[in-house]
This record gives structure tokens, sequence and C-alpha cells, in this order.
């Protein structure tokens, strides 16, 4: 009798390339290449590297044989973020390879004027995940300034601000220059999200104005007088002030009454100011210094106490010395800085008798005056 053994045959499959985890894998043939059956176990798996075996069926001379497919982790593609830009800045390109060095590519194209989400795709060679990226961009907004007015000439406190009611910081350019009118242009700092925007600035005209001094009725005056029409005298404001004390309003002061009616005793030489308000509230200041006011010298004295030309009223005129004669040319009384003391006296304090009597007024400042005085002394 004879027994036939025949030989184990081993199957043959064609190998399975490694794939992704979470790829397509499809189930492995029931069938070898080389014509066996028979089953695999365990069941198949895309998420981990697994060793699969084939069992023959119980017909089949066959070894088992096993098969290990691999299956590769995905990786997440790693990068820099990017940080929020402002409408319309420059944004570059997204880089096409990872910080982990995985090649893909972006999509949608790159906006720089609205956020936008963009997503990578690895290429297929890769087993890497696909990832997402926001990019905000910042909308810009438009300054807002409160209304500047319109300027006085040469406004030395008025300063263009550098926040906008809106919280925008920035700066402008030209300088502010408040002699004239000018547009001058707002730039946001870079990291502001701002719009250029321009404004302008209004400069009223200057105005200047001199002082006019005349007599009248041997009262001295200083009038104010407008250079070139600048100034409206019927629309203005004008204060006289001396020693920073306002003293009287008006274009025109009596000098004379002031100081003669002056509590502080007032002596001169006396520097006024003037503070002038046009129409549009602006101001302008400017001072005159006053060495006499004198209009006419008085031509008679009685000095009888009675308050009237008691003395040689010479207060006002800031005099360096003075001197009185009598009718022969002799000198009878000087007086150095003279004021207000010569009441028809002698250098000894002796009572002058009536009569005629010359003076010579050496001033501080003005040229040398002489004339006559009358005494009488019963009126």
């Amino acid at each position: 009798m004879t027994i036939i053994v025949n030989p184990n045959v081993t199957p043959v499959f064609n190998p399975v390339n490694a794939i992704c985890s979470g790829s397509t894998l499809n189930n492995l043939p029931i069938i070898s290449n080389n014509g066996i059956s028979g089953t695999w176990s365990p069941q198949i798996n895309n998420t981990a590297t697994t060793t699969y075996t084939f069992t023959p069926n119980n017909s089949s001379c066959a070894n088992s044989v096993q098969m290990t497919i691999v299956v590769n982790p995905r990786v997440t593609p790693v990068f820099n973020p990017v940080n929020s830009i402002c409408s319309g800045n420059t944004l570059n390109n997204l880089p096409t390879i990872s910080n982990n060095g995985i090649i893909g590519t972006w999509s949608p194209q790159i906006n720089n004027t609205t956020t936008t989400t963009y997503t990578f795709t690895p290429n297929n060679s890769s087993c890497a995940n696909s990832v997402q990226m926001t990019i905000v961009v910042n909308p810009r907004i438009t300054p807002v300034f409160p209304d500047f007015g319109v300027l006085c000439f040469g406004d030395s406190q008025f300063s263009l601000p550098t926040t906008s009611n809106n919280n925008i910081s920035g700066t402008w350019n030209p300088p502010l220059n408040s002699n004239q009118t000018t547009t001058y242009t707002f730039t946001p700092n870079s990291d502001e999200c701002g719009t250029i925007i321009t404004k302008e600035v209004e400069v009223n005209e200057d105005f200047d104005f001199n002082f006019n001094e005349f007599c009248e009725n041997n009262e001295f005056f200083i009038k104010i007088e407008p250079i070139n029409n600048s100034l409206n005298i019927e629309t203005s404001d004008f204060i006289w002030s001396v020693n920073n004390l306002n003293i009287v309003s008006g274009p025109i002061l009596n000098l004379t009454n002031y100081l003669n009616s002056s509590i502080n005793n007032q002596k001169l030489p006396i520097t006024i100011k003037m503070i002038v308000t046009d129409a549009n509230d602006c101001n302008k200041i400017k001072s005159i210094e006053i060495n006499n006011v004198y209009c006419d010298i008085q031509k008679g004295i009685s000095p009888n106490n009675d308050g009237l030309n008691d003395f040689f009223d010479l207060r006002l005129l800031n005099v360096r010395k003075l001197t009185i004669f009598n009718r022969y040319g002799l000198k009878v009384f000087s007086k150095d800085n003279y004021y207000n003391e010569w009441h028809g006296q002698t250098d000894n304090d002796k009572l002058l008798p009536d009569g005629t009597y010359y003076y010579l007024i050496e001033f501080n400042k003005e040229k040398t005056k002489t004339g006559w005085i009358y005494i009488n002394n019963s009126k």
C-alpha cells in the first residue's frame, strides 16, 4: 500500500504598504497568489501597526503565514502664529513647510483686508493632520477729534492733541503754526489701526495798535490807535493796567486824572500796560513808559491853604531839579528831584513877597524848560 504525503505549501501574498493612521485599509485577500484559500485574523485595524495571521483551510496542505501592516501615526504640523494686522497692511504668504518639517499647501489665498481662517493640507506622502490658522485683520478706524475752533494769532497755549477722542494715538505734521491757517495731517502710530486724516486749524488775522499821546484842557491823555485798520474800536474791549492792577477801561486814558487821584501816589516815570480784546476774544498786550504828562505849566500859585494852586505842581513831570529866581536874577529856591515842595518860600523857608518869579526846570529825560510864575499870597 502506498500512502501519499503531500508537502505543505507556503501561501504567498503581495505585501501591503505602510499607511497613515486612519487611512483606508482594505481587507486582505482570502486566496493567496499560489491558490491557497484561508482566513486572516485579527480584523483589519487602520489605526495601529498590526501583525495578521493567514490560516489555510483544512483541505489545503499549506502552512500558516503572517503579514505585518505598518500604520504610521499622524503628526500635527506646527506653525508660528501670525500677529493680527490692520486692514491693508502687508501680509506675507504662510510657510509651506511647518516647524516640524511637514510640507503642504494653504488655502484660501492670503487676504489682508478681512479676518480669515486658513487650512494647511499636508502632501499625500506625509502622515500629517490638516491644521487651521486664523489671522485677525482689524478694521481701520477714523480718528475723531474735537472742533479746535479758531485760534488767536500767536496763541502759545493751544497744542494739537496726540490722542483722538476714540483713543487713536499718532503724530501731526507739520508742526503747529499759530500764525496762519494751516492744514495738518494726523498719522496714527504703526500699532494703531487708524486712518490718516487731515484737519484744518483756522487762525484769526493779527491786529496791532499804537499809543497816541495828546493834551486836552491841560490834561494828559493816551489813546489807542489801530494800525492799518486791523482793530475795530467799537467791538473791542480795553483795560489799562499799572503794576498788574486794572485802573480803567476804554480806549482813552486820562492819565492826569488818574495820577492826581491815585491813592498810591504814583510818580513818573510810570509804565502803563494796555490789554486789548478784539471781537474774536483774542488778546494783545503792549506797554508804554510815560516820563512826563505836562501839557502846560501853571502861571501862578496862591499859597493860602485853600487847596487851590497852593504849590508849584510838577508832580507828574519827572523833574531832576527846579530853580526859582527873582526878577533880579538871584536864585531864591532850588530843589533836586523836585515834586511839589515849592509854595512860594526861599531856601531858608521864608515866604517870598507877591510878584513875578522865573523858573528853570531840568527834566530827567526832557529838554530843560524856562518860564515865569506869579506868587499871589492874598488869593
